[in-house]
C-alpha cells in the first residue's frame, strides 16, 4: 500500500514539473540584449530580444559594434552588464511593460567606463522584448 502510495506522489511530480518552463524575466532579456552587442557582437541574436519597433531600428545597422557606437553611444572592449537591484519590483507576471536600469562596467581603450542606460520592455505572448532605449547621460560618467 505505501509503495502504491510513493508511487503515485512520484508519477504526479514527474508530470506536474514536465508542464513547468522557465520564463524569461524582463533583467534577463535586457541583459541578453545588451550581451549580444557587447560580448558576442551579434546584431542578429540582439534582434531576437528586440520589439518590432527597435529590429526597425537594429536594422539599419550593419554590425552591432556600429549599432553600439552610433545609436547607443556607449563602446567597450569588455564589459559586464547588471540590472539594478532598485528596478526587481517590476514583476514580470504583473505587467505588460515596464522600465529596467541596466548598468554596464567596463573597459574601452584600457579605461575603465560605467554607464547606465533605462529601457522600457514589453511583454508579447509571455516574452519580454526590448522597446525602447533610453539615453541617461544625467547618471553616467563622461567620456
Amino acid at each position: 500500500m505505501l509503495k502504491n502510495v510513493l508511487f503515485i506522489v512520484g508519477i504526479v511530480l514527474i508530470v506536474s514539473a514536465c508542464g513547468k518552463q522557465d520564463k524569461v524575466k524582463p533583467e534577463d532579456a535586457a541583459i541578453n540584449f545588451f550581451s549580444a552587442i557587447y560580448n558576442d557582437k551579434n546584431i542578429e541574436k540582439a534582434r531576437s530580444f528586440a520589439s518590432d519597433d527597435l529590429k526597425k531600428e537594429l536594422a539599419k545597422y550593419k554590425s552591432a559594434k556600429h549599432f553600439a557606437r552610433q545609436y547607443l553611444f556607449l563602446s567597450f572592449d569588455k564589459v559586464t552588464i547588471n540590472s539594478a537591484l532598485g528596478d526587481k519590483v517590476m514583476r514580470s507576471e504583473f505587467y505588460s511593460s515596464g522600465t529596467l536600469t541596466v548598468l554596464f562596467d567596463g573597459f574601452y581603450n584600457d579605461k575603465r567606463v560605467k554607464e547606465i542606460r533605462k529601457v522600457h520592455l514589453v511583454n508579447v505572448a509571455d516574452k519580454w522584448y526590448i522597446d525602447k532605449i533610453y539615453d541617461d547621460k544625467m547618471y553616467s560618467n563622461d567620456r
